[in-house]
């Protein structure tokens, strides 16, 4: 395996051994090639230095960036109407960087998800955040709760079968031809 080439201008964060789950870098260029705005990718701790936005899209890494290179990545989504709804494929509490991060917007209102779908031993965090974000474009004027719930029961409570869920997801999209990232998660079991 070749090690993979790093930017003396930005951090390469996520850069896994068996080299299935997804870089900052991927996750740019995920971005662009299915058209959703991504506003920044980012460490935890790196949330702290953020001005607060009433419209943006983060995706974010779990550990912070004094720690090493990445952990696990979560979307989030800050919608006009103060609405943010954080999606963490683990289903677990949020880090507290993401909540003071929500907390700076008066009146707003956080949503996330409490349901794994996220397989322990599967490297597809990424994926299932992008996912999101790509269906949340895909029904801009839906509710921003009622939209991600509708992208979360698409997964089964068995998470050793939402890779194959989130695989064919993948596949129904018309910009999955083309894109050379997508072997990333076809590989992944």
């Amino acid at each position: 395996m070749t090690p993979p080439s790093i930017s003396k201008t930005r951090s390469n964060y996520c850069i896994s051994i068996c080299n299935r789950m997804l870089s900052n870098f991927d996750l740019e260029e995920l971005s662009e090639h299915y058209g959703f705005p991504l506003t920044q990718v980012l460490m935890k701790d790196e949330m702290k230095s953020l001005k607060a936005s009433k419209h943006a899209i983060y995706i974010i890494n779990l550990q912070s960036s004094s720690q090493g290179n990445g952990t696990h990545w979560l979307a989030l989504v800050v919608r006009f109407n103060n609405k943010y709804f954080c999606c963490e494929s683990f289903g677990v509490l949020l880090p507290k960087e993401v909540i003071a991060f929500c907390k700076r917007i008066p009146k707003s209102y956080l949503g996330y998800n409490d349901f794994a779908f996220q397989n322990i031993k599967a490297e597809t965090c990424g994926w299932f955040a992008v996912g999101l974000l790509i269906y949340l474009q895909n029904h801009p004027d839906r509710d921003l709760y009622d939209a991600c719930g509708d992208y979360i029961k698409i997964f089964s409570y068995d998470t050793t079968k939402n890779n194959t869920v989130l695989k064919a997801y993948f596949r129904k999209l018309p910009k999955s031809k083309g894109c050379p990232l997508i072997n990333k998660l076809y590989s992944e079991k």
